[in-house]
Protein backbone atom coordinates (compact mmCIF):
# COMPACT_ATOMS: atom_id res chain seq x y z
CA UNK A 1 0.00 0.00 0.00
CA UNK A 2 1.19 3.36 -0.79
CA UNK A 3 0.89 5.84 2.04
CA UNK A 4 1.35 3.75 5.24
CA UNK A 5 -0.47 4.88 8.16
CA UNK A 6 -0.94 4.05 11.47
CA UNK A 7 -3.85 4.69 14.34
CA UNK A 8 -2.53 8.15 14.55
CA UNK A 9 -2.57 9.14 10.71
CA UNK A 10 -6.21 7.84 11.09
CA UNK A 11 -7.26 9.69 14.11
CA UNK A 12 -7.07 13.15 12.41
CA UNK A 13 -8.78 12.43 9.62
CA UNK A 14 -11.62 14.44 8.99
CA UNK A 15 -14.60 14.99 6.66
CA UNK A 16 -14.08 17.18 3.31
CA UNK A 17 -14.19 20.33 3.30
CA UNK A 18 -15.96 22.33 0.21
CA UNK A 19 -15.01 26.19 1.72
CA UNK A 20 -11.86 28.12 1.66
CA UNK A 21 -8.86 26.83 -0.46
CA UNK A 22 -7.02 25.95 2.86
CA UNK A 23 -9.64 23.94 4.05
CA UNK A 24 -10.10 21.98 1.27
CA UNK A 25 -6.19 21.60 0.92
CA UNK A 26 -6.11 20.06 4.51
CA UNK A 27 -9.26 18.01 4.70
CA UNK A 28 -7.26 16.44 1.52
CA UNK A 29 -4.46 16.02 3.08
CA UNK A 30 -6.54 14.69 6.24
CA UNK A 31 -8.57 12.08 5.01
CA UNK A 32 -6.16 10.65 2.81
CA UNK A 33 -5.23 7.90 5.27
CA UNK A 34 -8.57 6.87 5.93
CA UNK A 35 -9.41 6.66 2.16
CA UNK A 36 -6.59 4.50 1.97
CA UNK A 37 -7.43 2.12 4.61
CA UNK A 38 -10.52 2.36 3.39
CA UNK A 39 -9.42 1.40 -0.43
CA UNK A 40 -10.96 4.59 -1.64
CA UNK A 41 -8.61 5.25 -4.13
CA UNK A 42 -10.27 6.76 -6.31
CA UNK A 43 -11.98 9.23 -4.13
CA UNK A 44 -8.94 10.02 -2.22
CA UNK A 45 -6.97 10.39 -5.89
CA UNK A 46 -9.33 12.89 -7.22
CA UNK A 47 -9.69 15.22 -4.06
CA UNK A 48 -5.70 15.15 -3.81
CA UNK A 49 -5.30 16.27 -7.32
CA UNK A 50 -7.88 19.45 -5.92
CA UNK A 51 -6.12 19.91 -3.83
CA UNK A 52 -2.90 19.78 -5.35
CA UNK A 53 -4.42 22.39 -7.85
CA UNK A 54 -5.60 24.82 -5.44
CA UNK A 55 -1.65 24.47 -2.89
CA UNK A 56 -0.28 25.35 -6.56
CA UNK A 57 -2.50 29.01 -7.28
CA UNK A 58 -2.25 30.16 -4.24
CA UNK A 59 1.26 29.01 -3.20
CA UNK A 60 0.37 27.46 -0.28
CA UNK A 61 3.48 25.76 1.38
CA UNK A 62 2.00 22.45 1.52
CA UNK A 63 2.38 21.53 -1.97
CA UNK A 64 4.89 18.85 -1.57
CA UNK A 65 2.85 17.31 1.28
CA UNK A 66 -0.06 16.97 -1.24
CA UNK A 67 2.02 16.11 -4.32
CA UNK A 68 3.49 12.90 -2.30
CA UNK A 69 0.14 11.94 -1.26
CA UNK A 70 -1.43 11.95 -4.63
CA UNK A 71 2.19 10.58 -6.14
CA UNK A 72 1.30 7.59 -3.53
CA UNK A 73 -2.25 7.21 -4.62
CA UNK A 74 -1.63 6.90 -8.37
CA UNK A 75 0.82 4.32 -7.43
CA UNK A 76 -1.88 1.99 -6.54
CA UNK A 77 -4.62 2.97 -8.96
CA UNK A 78 -1.73 2.10 -11.64
CA UNK A 79 -0.71 -1.12 -10.64
CA UNK A 80 -2.11 -2.13 -13.87
CA UNK A 81 -2.60 1.12 -15.96
CA UNK A 82 0.48 2.04 -17.74
CA UNK A 83 -0.99 5.98 -18.10
CA UNK A 84 -1.90 6.25 -14.76
CA UNK A 85 1.57 4.89 -13.71
CA UNK A 86 3.07 7.48 -15.58
CA UNK A 87 1.11 9.89 -14.29
CA UNK A 88 2.68 8.58 -11.05
CA UNK A 89 5.84 8.92 -11.92
CA UNK A 90 6.13 12.28 -13.33
CA UNK A 91 4.74 13.89 -9.74
CA UNK A 92 7.50 12.03 -7.81
CA UNK A 93 10.28 12.33 -9.94
CA UNK A 94 9.75 16.13 -10.17
CA UNK A 95 9.03 16.07 -6.53
CA UNK A 96 12.34 14.16 -5.72
CA UNK A 97 14.40 16.58 -8.18
CA UNK A 98 12.92 19.65 -7.32
CA UNK A 99 13.65 22.29 -5.01
CA UNK A 100 11.15 20.82 -2.41
CA UNK A 101 12.86 17.03 -2.43
CA UNK A 102 16.44 19.39 -2.40
CA UNK A 103 15.56 20.90 0.89
CA UNK A 104 13.79 18.42 2.99
CA UNK A 105 15.86 14.84 2.49
CA UNK A 106 12.79 12.70 4.29
CA UNK A 107 10.54 14.20 1.77
CA UNK A 108 13.04 13.29 -1.04
CA UNK A 109 13.35 9.66 0.56
CA UNK A 110 9.39 9.23 0.43
CA UNK A 111 9.39 10.20 -3.11
CA UNK A 112 12.35 7.89 -4.14
CA UNK A 113 10.32 4.97 -1.96
CA UNK A 114 7.39 5.17 -4.31
CA UNK A 115 9.07 6.07 -7.69
CA UNK A 116 10.46 2.70 -6.97
CA UNK A 117 6.95 1.44 -6.21
CA UNK A 118 6.45 2.55 -9.68
CA UNK A 119 8.68 0.30 -10.82
CA UNK A 120 8.55 -3.09 -8.53
CA UNK A 121 4.95 -3.15 -10.24
CA UNK A 122 5.63 -2.88 -13.90
CA UNK A 123 8.41 -5.35 -12.89
CA UNK A 124 6.12 -7.76 -11.12
CA UNK A 125 3.15 -7.56 -13.24
CA UNK A 126 4.28 -6.47 -16.60
CA UNK A 127 7.84 -8.42 -15.85
CA UNK A 128 9.54 -5.04 -17.83
CA UNK A 129 12.70 -3.58 -16.33
CA UNK A 130 15.10 -4.86 -14.16
CA UNK A 131 14.81 -5.56 -10.10
CA UNK A 132 18.25 -3.97 -9.55
CA UNK A 133 16.76 -0.38 -10.32
CA UNK A 134 13.92 -1.15 -7.94
CA UNK A 135 16.26 -2.10 -5.49
CA UNK A 136 18.80 1.01 -5.95
CA UNK A 137 15.85 3.26 -5.45
CA UNK A 138 14.50 1.42 -2.08
CA UNK A 139 18.22 1.39 -1.02
CA UNK A 140 18.34 5.51 -1.45
CA UNK A 141 15.07 5.68 -0.31
CA UNK A 142 16.88 3.70 3.25
CA UNK A 143 19.72 5.47 3.20
CA UNK A 144 17.69 8.87 3.29
CA UNK A 145 15.52 8.06 6.07
CA UNK A 146 17.62 6.86 7.95
CA UNK A 147 20.88 9.21 7.98
CA UNK A 148 17.41 12.05 8.99
CA UNK A 149 16.02 9.59 11.74
CA UNK A 150 12.42 8.80 10.01
CA UNK A 151 11.80 5.56 11.95
CA UNK A 152 8.38 4.91 10.32
CA UNK A 153 10.09 5.49 6.71
CA UNK A 154 12.69 2.84 7.54
CA UNK A 155 10.57 0.64 8.23
CA UNK A 156 8.71 1.24 5.13
CA UNK A 157 12.24 1.02 2.91
CA UNK A 158 13.70 -1.88 4.67
CA UNK A 159 10.40 -3.68 4.28
CA UNK A 160 10.73 -2.99 0.12
CA UNK A 161 14.04 -4.06 0.06
CA UNK A 162 13.24 -7.38 1.17
CA UNK A 163 10.62 -7.66 -1.14
CA UNK A 164 13.01 -7.04 -4.09
CA UNK A 165 15.19 -10.03 -2.51
CA UNK A 166 12.34 -12.31 -2.05
CA UNK A 167 11.22 -12.10 -5.58
CA UNK A 168 14.77 -11.93 -7.00
CA UNK A 169 16.51 -14.61 -3.96
CA UNK A 170 13.95 -16.10 -2.14
CA UNK A 171 12.23 -15.74 0.75
CA UNK A 172 15.54 -16.60 3.21
CA UNK A 173 17.41 -13.61 2.07
CA UNK A 174 14.58 -11.27 2.51
CA UNK A 175 13.74 -12.59 5.84
CA UNK A 176 16.40 -9.87 7.21
CA UNK A 177 14.56 -7.04 5.91
CA UNK A 178 11.68 -7.80 7.08
CA UNK A 179 12.82 -8.89 10.52
CA UNK A 180 14.52 -5.61 10.55
CA UNK A 181 11.47 -3.68 8.93
CA UNK A 182 8.73 -5.16 12.11
CA UNK A 183 11.64 -4.21 14.81
CA UNK A 184 11.32 -0.17 13.06
CA UNK A 185 7.65 -0.01 12.84
CA UNK A 186 7.53 -1.45 16.48
CA UNK A 187 9.50 1.55 17.42
CA UNK A 188 7.67 3.98 15.13
CA UNK A 189 4.31 2.15 17.25
CA UNK A 190 3.43 1.87 13.22
CA UNK A 191 0.92 -1.35 13.02
CA UNK A 192 -0.02 -1.13 9.65
CA UNK A 193 3.65 -1.51 8.48
CA UNK A 194 3.85 -4.05 10.96
CA UNK A 195 1.15 -6.29 9.65
CA UNK A 196 2.54 -6.15 6.31
CA UNK A 197 5.97 -7.16 7.94
CA UNK A 198 4.35 -10.13 9.79
CA UNK A 199 2.46 -11.88 6.36
CA UNK A 200 6.16 -11.77 4.63
CA UNK A 201 7.74 -13.35 7.53
CA UNK A 202 4.80 -15.93 7.43
CA UNK A 203 5.40 -16.49 3.82
CA UNK A 204 8.98 -17.67 4.36
CA UNK A 205 7.97 -19.56 7.58
CA UNK A 206 5.46 -21.51 5.48
CA UNK A 207 8.28 -22.18 2.53
CA UNK A 208 10.27 -23.20 4.88
CA UNK A 209 7.91 -25.68 6.46
CA UNK A 210 7.47 -24.20 9.76
CA UNK A 211 3.60 -23.82 9.74
CA UNK A 212 3.00 -23.30 13.37
CA UNK A 213 4.86 -20.37 13.39
CA UNK A 214 3.68 -19.14 10.02
CA UNK A 215 -0.18 -19.48 11.70
CA UNK A 216 0.50 -17.54 14.86
CA UNK A 217 2.72 -14.56 12.86
CA UNK A 218 -0.68 -14.66 9.78
CA UNK A 219 -2.92 -14.01 12.87
CA UNK A 220 -0.41 -11.27 14.75
CA UNK A 221 -1.01 -9.59 10.78
CA UNK A 222 -4.74 -9.81 10.62
CA UNK A 223 -5.50 -8.22 14.17
CA UNK A 224 -3.14 -5.75 13.66
CA UNK A 225 -5.20 -4.71 10.36
CA UNK A 226 -8.55 -5.21 12.11
CA UNK A 227 -6.69 -2.81 14.52
CA UNK A 228 -6.23 -0.32 12.13
CA UNK A 229 -9.39 -0.61 10.10
CA UNK A 230 -7.41 -2.16 7.09
CA UNK A 231 -10.29 -4.10 5.14
CA UNK A 232 -8.68 -4.68 2.32
CA UNK A 233 -5.61 -5.81 3.59
CA UNK A 234 -8.20 -7.63 6.23
CA UNK A 235 -9.88 -9.50 3.20
CA UNK A 236 -6.40 -11.28 2.14
CA UNK A 237 -5.26 -11.50 5.86
CA UNK A 238 -8.19 -13.63 6.38
CA UNK A 239 -6.93 -15.80 3.46
CA UNK A 240 -3.50 -16.15 4.33
CA UNK A 241 -4.57 -17.66 7.92
CA UNK A 242 -6.78 -19.35 6.27
CA UNK A 243 -4.05 -21.30 3.37
CA UNK A 244 -1.93 -21.84 6.63
CA UNK A 245 -4.97 -23.92 8.55
CA UNK A 246 -5.63 -26.03 4.92
CA UNK A 247 -1.43 -26.69 4.83
CA UNK A 248 -1.60 -28.33 8.13
CA UNK A 249 -3.67 -31.05 6.58
CA UNK A 250 -6.94 -31.60 8.79
CA UNK A 251 -7.64 -28.29 9.73
CA UNK A 252 -9.06 -26.94 6.39
CA UNK A 253 -12.61 -27.00 7.52
CA UNK A 254 -11.07 -24.69 10.40
CA UNK A 255 -10.55 -22.58 7.80
CA UNK A 256 -13.78 -21.73 6.73
CA UNK A 257 -14.43 -19.04 8.70
CA UNK A 258 -11.64 -16.62 7.45
CA UNK A 259 -12.17 -17.62 3.67
CA UNK A 260 -15.93 -16.61 4.68
CA UNK A 261 -14.71 -13.30 6.00
CA UNK A 262 -12.46 -12.80 3.03
CA UNK A 263 -15.84 -13.36 0.68
CA UNK A 264 -17.68 -10.90 2.88
CA UNK A 265 -15.19 -7.98 2.38
CA UNK A 266 -14.66 -8.98 -1.20
CA UNK A 267 -18.73 -8.38 -1.57
CA UNK A 268 -18.47 -4.85 0.62
CA UNK A 269 -15.34 -3.93 -1.40
CA UNK A 270 -15.90 -5.10 -4.65
CA UNK A 271 -12.83 -6.72 -5.18
CA UNK A 272 -12.91 -9.55 -7.92
CA UNK A 273 -9.21 -10.99 -6.42
CA UNK A 274 -10.30 -11.05 -3.01
CA UNK A 275 -13.41 -13.47 -4.43
CA UNK A 276 -10.91 -15.30 -6.27
CA UNK A 277 -8.98 -16.88 -2.95
CA UNK A 278 -12.02 -16.52 -0.95
CA UNK A 279 -14.13 -18.74 -3.28
CA UNK A 280 -10.68 -20.88 -3.89
CA UNK A 281 -10.80 -21.41 0.15
CA UNK A 282 -13.97 -22.46 0.32
CA UNK A 283 -13.97 -24.98 -2.48
CA UNK A 284 -10.77 -26.31 -0.90
CA UNK A 285 -13.38 -26.61 2.55
CA UNK A 286 -15.87 -28.09 0.87
CA UNK A 287 -13.97 -31.07 -0.78
CA UNK A 288 -12.39 -31.61 2.39
CA UNK A 289 -15.37 -32.15 3.39
CA UNK A 290 -16.82 -33.93 0.91
CA UNK A 291 -19.51 -32.02 -0.89
CA UNK A 292 -18.67 -31.77 -4.68
CA UNK A 293 -21.49 -29.78 -4.93
CA UNK A 294 -20.76 -26.96 -3.11
CA UNK A 295 -16.91 -27.20 -4.10
CA UNK A 296 -17.90 -26.47 -7.87
CA UNK A 297 -20.31 -23.84 -7.35
CA UNK A 298 -17.22 -21.81 -5.52
CA UNK A 299 -14.83 -22.79 -7.69
CA UNK A 300 -16.91 -21.56 -10.72
CA UNK A 301 -17.42 -18.17 -8.44
CA UNK A 302 -13.63 -18.04 -8.38
CA UNK A 303 -13.21 -18.74 -12.18
CA UNK A 304 -16.07 -15.73 -13.15
CA UNK A 305 -14.34 -12.98 -10.48
CA UNK A 306 -11.09 -13.83 -12.06
CA UNK A 307 -12.50 -12.97 -15.42
CA UNK A 308 -13.93 -9.66 -13.82
CA UNK A 309 -10.95 -8.81 -12.83
CA UNK A 310 -8.97 -9.87 -15.81
CA UNK A 311 -6.42 -11.57 -14.20
CA UNK A 312 -5.29 -14.68 -16.91
CA UNK A 313 -3.24 -16.01 -14.15
CA UNK A 314 -6.27 -16.40 -11.60
CA UNK A 315 -8.73 -17.98 -13.81
CA UNK A 316 -5.99 -20.27 -14.39
CA UNK A 317 -5.20 -21.74 -11.12
CA UNK A 318 -9.58 -21.57 -10.34
CA UNK A 319 -10.02 -23.23 -14.01
CA UNK A 320 -7.52 -25.80 -12.57
CA UNK A 321 -9.42 -26.63 -9.44
CA UNK A 322 -12.56 -26.74 -11.10
CA UNK A 323 -12.03 -28.89 -13.58
CA UNK A 324 -10.53 -30.84 -10.44
CA UNK A 325 -14.01 -31.33 -9.33
CA UNK A 326 -15.46 -31.82 -12.81
CA UNK A 327 -13.58 -34.94 -13.19
CA UNK A 328 -14.35 -36.32 -10.25
CA UNK A 329 -17.91 -35.78 -10.80
CA UNK A 330 -18.02 -37.24 -14.33
CA UNK A 331 -18.31 -33.77 -16.16
CA UNK A 332 -15.30 -34.51 -18.36
CA UNK A 333 -16.86 -32.66 -21.06
CA UNK A 334 -17.27 -29.24 -19.03
CA UNK A 335 -13.64 -30.02 -17.47
CA UNK A 336 -12.24 -29.69 -21.12
CA UNK A 337 -14.28 -26.57 -22.11
CA UNK A 338 -13.38 -24.52 -18.64
CA UNK A 339 -9.23 -25.56 -19.54
CA UNK A 340 -9.95 -24.84 -22.83
CA UNK A 341 -11.03 -21.15 -22.12
CA UNK A 342 -8.74 -20.12 -19.51
CA UNK A 343 -5.50 -21.95 -21.49
CA UNK A 344 -6.57 -19.23 -24.18
CA UNK A 345 -6.79 -16.44 -21.88
CA UNK A 346 -3.20 -17.58 -20.42
CA UNK A 347 -1.49 -17.94 -24.06
CA UNK A 348 -2.92 -14.33 -24.93
CA UNK A 349 -1.24 -12.73 -21.75
CA UNK A 350 1.95 -14.73 -22.85
CA UNK A 351 1.42 -16.70 -18.82
CA UNK A 352 3.68 -19.34 -20.45
CA UNK A 353 4.30 -21.10 -16.68
CA UNK A 354 0.45 -21.52 -15.84
CA UNK A 355 -0.96 -22.29 -19.58
CA UNK A 356 1.55 -25.45 -19.33
CA UNK A 357 0.05 -26.56 -16.39
CA UNK A 358 -3.21 -26.12 -18.10
CA UNK A 359 -2.31 -27.73 -21.24
CA UNK A 360 -0.87 -30.70 -19.01
CA UNK A 361 -4.32 -30.66 -17.52
CA UNK A 362 -5.85 -31.05 -20.98
CA UNK A 363 -3.07 -33.72 -22.25
CA UNK A 364 -4.45 -35.94 -19.33
CA UNK A 365 -8.00 -35.53 -20.30
CA UNK A 366 -7.47 -36.61 -24.10
CA UNK A 367 -8.15 -34.75 -27.18
CA UNK A 368 -8.67 -31.38 -26.83
CA UNK A 369 -8.19 -27.78 -28.55
CA UNK A 370 -4.36 -26.67 -27.83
Amino acid sequence: MGLVVGALALACAGPRANGPVEDRIGAALAAAPADLLASRWMESARALEGAARDARASGDPRLPQVELAWGSVLVELGRKDREVRARALAILTALEEGPAGQRDPVLRGAALLHKGRVYYWRKLIQNEGEWDHCLSLFRESLALREAHGDTKGVAESLFYVGLVHQWREGFEAARPFFERSLERAREAGDALQQSFSLRHLAFADEEAGRLEQALEQHRRALSLREEVGYRWGVMFQAVAVGDVLCMRGNDCVAAEPYYARAAELSRELNEPLGAVEAHMGLGRVARARGDGSRARQHFEAAVEAARQASDAVSEGRAALALSEVLVAGGDRAEARRVLEAAWRVLTRSGQQEQGREVKDALGRLGDSER
